[in-house]
């Protein structure tokens, strides 16, 4: 009996199903039917019964699995109280464009962390430039980018997609429309995202083509910054959906535009060669979750 063994057998535990769990810990359903069969051998135990197309814990393998768990747990504890010994789970590093990981949340990796204990996740916040770079140069095998890449040699998975929202001080006269076309902001400052975002490019050009004038007076990716500064009407503020729903100043008013600007969120990663079985379960519990 080894660890992988009870690791496997506390996966079909939570799956009910040896197709669920084999999918989940990326092996074949044979192997995996193999393994079971072993243990069950080894302990000289039946471990499941099959009931309404559902394996079915026997009152045997219900004591096996608090045991099963907790010598898992104290395997990891002696291991991690060593500093010289390594991670004895695999890390799993994925690239993340600016504000998706404020999508994702806490939660996601709560949720991942309970369902993967053996993978340690590495999420990488960085620029779409850095993420684009560390999978042509294959230093990632994932990231999570704002726009599709050549499809004959990535696979590209889209994920979400959300507008750019406009925040103008309560006193402005702007904040008397529930909508903001950008007719309205000819002649205003504006606070947002730098020209590697999204917004600065589509933005750009149809305010040129529109002939509507305004001062952008601060490129960042800080959006305190951006908040801060149209809470002191000091210019109007455009940031994404997922920090403009958590604004809370009695000082502002957040306004859709009329004509909405998006960023759509996709997961990338190269067609060849074939992901690890840790990037290929984050692809599919990413995948199955509703951001």
């Amino acid at each position: 009996m080894n660890i992988r063994q009870l690791s496997y057998f506390l996966t079909v535990c939570r799956c009910g199903s040896i197709k669920k769990a084999a999918e989940e810990l990326v092996i074949s359903q044979q192997a995996l039917s193999k393994t079971i069969i072993l243990l069950e051998k080894e302990l000289n135990t039946q471990l499941f019964v099959r009931s309404n197309n559902k394996l079915e814990l026997t009152n045997e393998a219900r004591l096996i699995q608090e045991s099963a768990a907790r010598i898992i747990e104290e395997w990891r504890w002696m291991l991690s109280r060593n500093p010289q010994n390594k991670v004895p789970w695999p890390a799993l590093t994925v690239y993340i464009v600016e504000n998706f990981m404020d999508i994702l949340g806490v939660a996601f990796w709560k949720a991942f962390y309970d369902q993967y204990p053996q993978i340690c996740l590495n999420l990488m916040q960085v620029t779409e430039e850095r993420a684009v770079e560390k999978l042509q140069n294959d230093k990632a095998e994932l990231a999570i980018l704002s726009h599709p890449l050549d499809p004959s040699v990535y696979e590209n998975h889209f994920l979400y997609r959300q507008a750019y929202w406009v925040l103008v001080r309560r006193d402005d006269p702007l904040a008397q429309k529930e909508v903001i076309a950008f007719r309205d902001l000819d002649g205003c400052k504006i606070a947002t995202y730098g020209r590697d975002y999204p917004y600065y490019v589509a933005t750009n050009t149809l305010l040129q083509d529109k002939n509507i004038k305004v001062q952008t007076v601060l490129e960042t990716n800080c959006n305190d910054w951006i908040v801060q500064i149209a809470e002191k009407g000091l210019a109007v503020g455009v940031v994404l959906g997922n920090v403009a729903e958590k604004i809370q100043s009695r000082d502002l008013v957040v306004r859709p535009q009329k004509d909405p600007v998006y960023v759509s969120y996709y997961l990338c990663h190269k067609v060849r060669p074939e992901l690890s079985p840790e990037a290929r379960r984050f692809r599919r519990f990413l995948m199955g979750r509703k951001i």
